[in-house]
């Protein structure tokens, strides 16, 4: 067994580690005709290190059919497969917040995985006539002491924009539309730590994130199975390889997340956790 220590938390060999930011603090409800703010994570399933492949998932749930929704998981791997000949992780398992050759959780910038510092919210402005024409300035107030500073952003009032939010205090939000405050409110985002523990069957054993591709025009022989059975004519893998265990034919190997676990995106821990 494998083990890294991480704050205290011990991550065995088959622990997955998936932080998911969900929305804090809203705002109080204004009447109908005044301006309100609106906001959510930009990537609420932080180990995707793309927004766009968190979407991908939050879109398939949602439109999975009435009579699929009892088993969301299931249905939702059906859905994606369907439009991932080679399945959905081959295309999402290189832009996931994990280094392989540290073998440990890593976004590529200074901020901890375990211990987010900040995250990144998508706000809007809602109620505004003309909004197209009118130019809107977020200005975010830090809450706490040694915040550090808050933001300033001017653009268009139909415009969403993107604001760092501290965590975990969060920031005082305030519109301001020529010089007058429009709208306000407090944004705090609240951060789930989910920690998977399983042997080799939890962490996603034999679904790799790519899997090994077969020639439709080759056959291979794999050696004595015993002195009596040999072998032979089985699929042999696509590639330039010569001879089975040479570069070519190692390259052309099944990927994993983690290769030296084998856990993988197909985990039933990490698709709960997703869900």
């Amino acid at each position: 067994m494998h083990c890294n220590v991480v704050r205290g938390v011990i991550a065995a060999t088959m622990v997955l580690f998936t932080c998911v930011a969900t929305l804090g603090e809203a705002a109080a409800q204004p009447a109908n005709d005044q301006p309100e703010i609106k906001w959510r994570v930009e990537n609420p399933f932080r180990l995707f290190k793309d927004a766009r492949d968190t979407a991908v998932h939050h879109a398939t749930w949602q439109a999975l059919k009435a009579e699929d929704r009892p088993n969301p998981i299931l249905a939702a791997e059906r859905a994606l497969a369907l439009r991932h000949p080679e399945g959905w992780a081959a295309a999402m398992v290189r832009r996931v917040c994990w280094d392989s050759d540290k073998n440990r959780h890593r976004c590529g910038n200074k901020d901890s995985y375990i211990n987010p510092r900040q995250h990144r919210i998508v706000a809007e402005l809602t109620g505004v006539p003309d909004a197209a024409s009118v130019r809107c300035t977020w200005l975010t107030t830090p809450r706490g002491r040694r915040v550090g500073r808050g933001q300033a952003e001017t653009r268009r009032c139909n415009e969403p924009v993107v604001l760092t939010i501290p965590y975990p205090r969060g920031v005082s939000v305030t519109v301001r539309i020529g010089g007058r405050d429009v709208a306000g409110t407090r944004i705090r985002v609240k951060d789930v730590l989910i920690v998977g523990l399983g042997d080799s069957f939890g962490s996603g054993e034999g679904n790799p994130d790519v899997p090994v591709r077969f020639s439709r025009d080759r056959t291979a022989s794999y050696g004595r199975f015993t002195a009596k059975l040999e072998l032979l004519g089985y699929p042999a893998r696509a590639g330039s390889w010569n001879e089975i265990g040479d570069r070519a034919f190692v390259e052309s190997n099944a990927v994993w997340l983690d290769q030296a676990c084998h856990r993988s995106l197909y985990s039933h821990q990490l698709r709960v956790a997703l869900q």
